[in-house]
């Protein structure tokens, strides 16, 4: 679900399903002609009121001019001396604390921010020293500011997320997601289970020249037995069937086949290879490639691919993307054999096999 226009939404409640960021919750309460802190908290706020049917309208300046303090003590006012996070406050509170590597806190800091907002002048340096002690509260920092950091942070703890070159922009993608939806801003691994090939720009072409030594690469290393001339020259007639799956100019899986006609009781495209590096897998990249593949061979004129899988995770990806098994073979003498007819998936799946050898499997194209 994408996040909505501010102005369609009809609740506070429907409002905080989605996250905002600081610059645009800003925005819309300056739009909306009510006042606008600088703080997330403060904000939210504004907002709440607003959906509640009350409007916080910003404060008139007062032309009312500033004391210059030269001496800051602990009952000098932050409104009065001016206070910022500079070397000079910094300095004071270094005396004050005997801390030499002294550094203001979250909490600090967002009462610092409340202060100036509410224009309390009671609050003195005196009382921002006891929110550095934790004897006093005054403003809580917002967390919810740092939910992109700790979505980062986790998304880069997670060994699965290892795959991406840039994990970074994965993060950033897999965050805009969330951001605009409902979700709850926090990442977890079936969330990227769940738009892991979104997250990838993963492109499906026809093998290009630049392409055939990391082709032949993947084909020595995952497809042994294959005969890299032969792919080569099939490329040449068949070009929309040996595919190169690319992410960021990298050959990172391929596929290819060839139509076959003799002895067979009807014409049908064989898929003679298909694989996908390791560190790809599970992100959805054999199944584009197998969908390409597909297309290409109803591009030529054929309304069925078959393929032999030998069994385990291949068997279980053919039959994920709508193959059915037809018949299991083996080798003997220099011979391929049928060993086995399949009428049905039970057939299938009870079926034992006493010999090594391989499933056929066929998908009509539609």
């Amino acid at each position: 679900m994408d996040r909505p226009e501010f102005d369609d939404l009809k609740s506070f409640e429907e409002f905080s399903k989605y996250y905002w960021y600081r610059e645009e919750l800003i925005k819309i309460c300056k739009v909306h002609g009510l006042k606008a802190p600088s703080g997330k908290i403060e904000l939210y706020k504004v907002i709440e009121a607003y959906f509640s049917g009350e409007k916080i309208l910003p404060e008139k300046k007062t032309g009312k001019k500033k004391t210059v303090i030269t001496e800051l003590t602990r009952e000098t006012g932050l409104i009065e001396c001016g206070f910022t996070f500079g070397p000079r406050f910094r300095e004071f509170f270094i005396k004050q604390t005997g801390e030499e590597k002294f550094k203001f806190n979250v909490d600090m800091v967002a009462t610092a921010k409340k202060v100036k907002e509410t224009g309390d002048e009671s609050f003195t340096l005196g009382d921002l020293l006891d929110i550095y002690y934790g004897k006093k509260s005054y403003a809580t920092y917002d967390k919810s500011a740092l939910q992109w950091n700790q979505f980062v942070h986790d998304f880069c703890a997670d060994e699965a997320t290892n795959c991406f070159e840039n994990r970074l922009k994965a993060a950033a993608a897999l965050w805009k997601i969330v951001r605009d939806s409902d979700r709850e801003k926090k990442y977890c691994r079936a969330l990227l289970e769940e738009f892991r090939e979104s997250l990838f720009d993963i492109k499906i072409m026809p093998l290009a020249e630049g392409q055939v030594p990391a082709f032949d690469q993947i084909l020595l290393e995952y497809l042994p037995g294959s005969e890299p001339k032969e792919v080569r020259q099939k490329a040449g007639e068949y070009p929309e069937t040996c595919l190169a799956a690319v992410v960021e100019e990298k050959v990172i899986g391929i596929a290819y086949g060839w139509p076959r006609t003799a002895a067979l009781p009807e014409k049908e495209y064989c898929l003679d290879g298909i694989a996908v590096r390791y560190d790809h897998w599970r992100q959805g990249v054999g199944s584009r490639l197998l969908g390409a593949f597909e297309k290409g061979a109803w591009k030529y004129g054929f309304n069925k691919v078959s393929v032999g899988s030998a069994e385990g995770f291949a068997e279980k990806f053919y039959l994920k993307n709508g193959f059915v098994p037809k018949c299991f073979k083996t080798y003997a003498d220099g011979q391929i054999l049928v060993r086995k007819e399949f009428s049905s998936m039970e057939e299938y799946e009870k079926y034992e096999r006493q010999e090594e050898g391989f499933v056929v499997f066929e998908k009509y194209l539609k």
